[in-house]
């Protein structure tokens, strides 16, 4: 047993260290912190690539933006490795730009813009996570592509991400450019823009803001706070045992299973449960019901948490449709109003498809979103999963046993 005296001191350097910790001007901040309003998480789409392809394509097409789109080409053609200097936007201040988005025949180009008065073509693959996977070969497509419509233009692909990385997919063989773009710089040609457009309500800047705080290396201020704080003094001492009982995923991955069990009707014993984790983190966690593979329907039961969003979705990978595709196939054209018979893919998620009619093509469809906070209370964690999975099961589970009867 400690001694009085010594129990005192440990306790009077402890008092010292918590009252230099509330004096430390990063706690400060952090404790004031009120971050502005962001269109991009009040809709619930902070990491939606498409939202910032249409805002990106709106600020190089609109009218209004001619100073960023301006910018925009000039950074792309004033590039030292440029081997057509002839061709530039200085020459022609009032450059148009066409934007498209969507399908084409090299894929889904996030951003196609055409600058037709400079003979200028450029696809825009755009990244919002840092280092989101690639399609196979997803830049090498769009390089020729860009030579096979636009053979007497300047051609550049952009690959835009958070931290400007390098693709992995590019072909030099074409000859088309890559162009490695971080989404600071973006940040930056927005607000070099004339200062009549920058008052706070104008959307060109709740989007810089959003790019600042929540994109821009993915690390928002109240984060960057926390890194300074923890740096400073014996604060990470401090906060150590606070920081080490945050929940994760991985400590719901039992009840999980128990939850989809119950849900399902099925033994908790026969369900397979498989992880994925990124950067140490665990990010999915996935249950099948191995007499529903047997009978050719694969469905994935995920519970997922990525940043600040986490959801219950039913998934079906695609190498797992390419083998049942015959089966999976019947199986929605019997059950349309359930099931979307063109199993698409679902935004966001590489390599997997939506499998509910009214699933839609968000990265989190409203119904499956789980409310982050309640990571800390484990009753209303349990309750809200439990729930968001009925609701998206409970149209399914007859279908798939009358399926089973069937033995198809």
């Amino acid at each position: 047993m400690k001694s009085p005296i010594r129990h005192n001191q440990e306790m009077s350097d402890l008092q010292q260290a918590i009252d230099k910790l509330k004096s430390s001007l990063h706690y400060q901040k952090l404790a004031t912190y009120k971050p502005p309003f962001d269109p991009f998480e009040v809709m619930g789409v902070p990491y939606r690539e498409r939202s910032h392809s249409k805002v990106l394509g709106w600020l190089l097409s609109d009218e209004s933006n001619r100073e960023f789109r301006q910018e925009f080409v000039s950074w792309i053609v004033n590039r030292p490795d440029n081997d057509n200097p002839d061709v530039g936007a200085n020459e022609s201040p009032d450059i148009t730009c066409k934007c498209e988005h969507g399908d084409n025949e090299a894929g889904r180009i996030d951003v196609f813009a055409h600058f037709p008065d400079i003979k200028l073509a450029v696809a825009i693959e755009v990244k919002v996570r840092i280092r989101q996977g690639e399609q196979d070969s997803q830049i090498g497509r769009y390089q020729c592509f860009l030579n096979r419509e636009y053979p007497n233009c300047m051609k550049v692909v952009i690959f835009l991400t958070p931290s400007g990385e390098a693709s992995k997919t590019e072909d030099p063989g074409t000859g088309v450019p890559v162009l490695n773009m971080s989404w600071d710089q973006v940040e930056r040609i927005i607000d070099n823009m004339r200062p009549e457009q920058g008052n706070e309500n104008d959307f060109r800047v709740q989007f810089r803001n959003h790019l600042r705080r929540v994109i821009v290396m993915n690390e928002k201020e109240e984060k960057r706070i926390v890194r300074e704080l923890l740096c400073e003094g014996d604060n990470a001492r401090i906060l150590q045992p606070i920081l080490d009982n945050v929940p994760s995923l991985r400590d719901f991955s039992e009840q999980w299973k128990k939850i989809v069990a119950e849900v399902c009707g099925v033994e908790e014993d026969s369900l397979e449960l498989k992880t994925y984790t990124e950067r140490y983190v665990l990010r999915e966690l996935k249950i099948r019901v191995p007499a529903w593979c047997e009978a050719g329907l694969p469905f994935t039961l995920m519970l997922s948490k990525y940043d600040e969003a986490a959801s219950v979705r039913i998934l079906l990978r695609n190498n797992d449709y390419d083998k049942h595709k015959e089966r999976l196939d019947k199986f929605a054209g019997t059950n349309k109003s359930i099931v979307n018979d063109e199993f698409p893919p679902a935004e966001n998620w590489s390599g997997w498809y939506t499998v509910l009619a009214v699933d839609g093509s968000e990265e989190y469809p409203p119904g499956t979103v789980i409310d982050t906070e309640i990571f800390y209370h484990y009753e209303k964690w349990n309750k809200q999963v439990k729930e968001k999975l009925e609701r998206q099961m409970r149209p399914l589970l007859d279908p798939i046993q009358d399926w089973l009867k069937k033995r198809v």
